[in-house]
């Protein structure tokens, strides 16, 4: 198998048609307009665009970046090639409409959307509010010379939707360039490869999927792009008026950003620097909460580093109990973390927890043991439904050894045991499904469950 290049000599995309939507924005400026190697200079001369901070790039290479408050992006910047990416938590097209309308250079957006099965690249040269498109290409992936599927009632005629058009393509030379592409995915690399571009699907990924701080990453096997070999610099485009964020806000976003990366001296820092307990800025969470969420997923960063965190949260006041309606209450985020440890690969079966342990401690701290929850379940389960639900005796058995009450029912009047009972039932209905369990075989496989809080409930 040949040798990949090094990321500098790469054109084109990280992945053509990936497993789910990606987009991509990439702007470079125009070298008669000044505009040089430095895409950021051209970029602040926008009006949409309120400041630029220079260079974070050692921060945002160690996934120790802490994001601002209002709307902003990552300018990484190459150190071969004049396309830098520009990555937001936005759309690439309303973010070229709203802020940077009067840009000065060239952007280049590209992406697929699996759920339309639609693959775009679009090369534009703006020039202060005029736009020239270079080169359009849309297609839904069906090869423009096959016939489209014959149940398409949009596409009668069997073409499928693919058009090339643009500057550098006239009707008459898109449809020759296009006849000698072999695919999808030739056409749509050979334009990025004739852009000179290389796109190694740069993205921010929040912690948890839920809150304001997380790390740049880069597509499946192109991590090595964000190596300092290959990133010149990144830069911080804050759009918009910038507010100057008052030290405590600051500080909660520090602390944020410690939770999503296990770093125990980062989040007592932060809390000796002022950082809230309670909800965090621009956040719907409590530090404890996200502690807890981040340790029941699949690639926790560090369980026992995380544990600590929650102990100096809960030493400096913070409320176990403290979380939004709609999220999962924290025993449920134990059972998670008790799950994903039973099915760790062996690199990741170190990265343990005992969670019985931390159950006990979290109520030791005041965790309300009857608290309904409606983070998992429109019913409003309480922590014994959840623990019988998932036939966890071990946690049933701590629960009610705790004062955890089996005679509370949820919003449909149904107590821990009558709920499971329920449950069993309608799944041994379902009598063609794949997983199919005979009642009988059901009950018995929840048989402890059931008999702890059958003798709980008659005490």
């Amino acid at each position: 198998m040949p040798k990949r290049p090094a990321p500098a000599d790469r054109r084109g995309a990280f992945d053509t048609w990936g497993d789910s939507t990606w987009e991509a924005l990439l702007v470079r400026p125009l070298p008669e307009q000044g505009g040089g190697r430095d895409p950021a200079g051209a970029l602040a001369a926008c009006a949409g665009v309120g400041a630029i901070e220079r260079d974070v790039t050692d921060a945002v290479l160690a996934g120790e970046w802490v994001p601002p408050q209002g709307e902003w992006a990552l300018l990484v910047v190459p150190r071969a090639g004049g396309w830098a990416t520009l990555v937001s938590n936005g759309w690439a097209e309303e973010l070229i409409e709203r802020r940077l309308g009067d840009f000065r250079g060239e952007t280049l957006v590209t992406g697929a959307y699996d759920t339309a099965g639609v693959l775009v690249v679009r090369h534009r040269r703006h020039e202060g509010g005029a736009t020239a498109e270079a080169a359009t290409f849309v297609t839904d992936g069906v090869r423009w010379d096959e016939p489209a599927p014959d149940d398409d009632p949009d596409d009668p005629q069997g073409e499928g939707d693919t058009s090339l058009s643009g500057e550098r393509f006239p009707p008459a030379a898109a449809a020759a360039w296009l006849a000698e592409r072999a695919s999808v995915k030739d056409a749509h690399d050979t334009l990025l490869r004739d852009a000179d571009a290389y796109v190694p699907g740069l993205f921010f990924a929040r912690d948890g999927g839920v809150g304001n701080s997380g790390r740049l990453v880069a597509g499946y096997g192109h991590e090595d792009a964000l190596s300092p070999e290959f990133v010149e610099r990144v830069d911080v485009v804050r759009f918009g008026p910038v507010q100057t964020t008052p030290l405590d806000e600051a500080a909660g976003r520090r602390l944020e950003a410690a939770v999503g990366r296990g770093d125990v001296r980062a989040a007592r820092r932060a809390l000796a620097a002022g950082a809230t307990v309670g909800t965090l800025p621009g956040s719907r969470h409590t530090a404890v909460w996200l502690c807890l969420n981040a340790m029941s997923e699949f690639d926790a960063p560090d369980r026992a580093a995380l544990a600590e965190i929650v102990g100096l949260l809960l030493d400096a006041g913070a409320d176990v109990n403290a979380r939004p309606r709609d999220a999962a209450s924290p025993v449920e985020l134990l059972l998670t973390t008790e799950f994903v440890q039973s099915r760790a690969t062996r690199t990741r079966s170190r990265n343990r927890l005992d969670a019985l342990a931390l159950l006990d401690w979290l109520i030791d701290a005041g965790l309300k043991v009857d608290a309904v929850s409606f983070g998992r379940s429109m019913y409003g389960p309480r922590p014994l439904h959840a623990a019988a639900s998932q036939n966890r005796p071990a946690f049933v058995r701590a629960l009610l050894d705790r004062g955890a009450d089996p005679r509370l029912a949820d919003d449909r009047g149904l107590t821990p045991g009558a709920a499971l009972r329920a449950q069993l039932e309608a799944g041994a209905r379902r009598t063609w499904a794949p997983n199919h369990v005979p009642l009988e075989r059901a009950l018995a496989e929840h048989a402890e469950v059931l008999a702890l809080l059958d003798a709980a409930a008659a005490a």
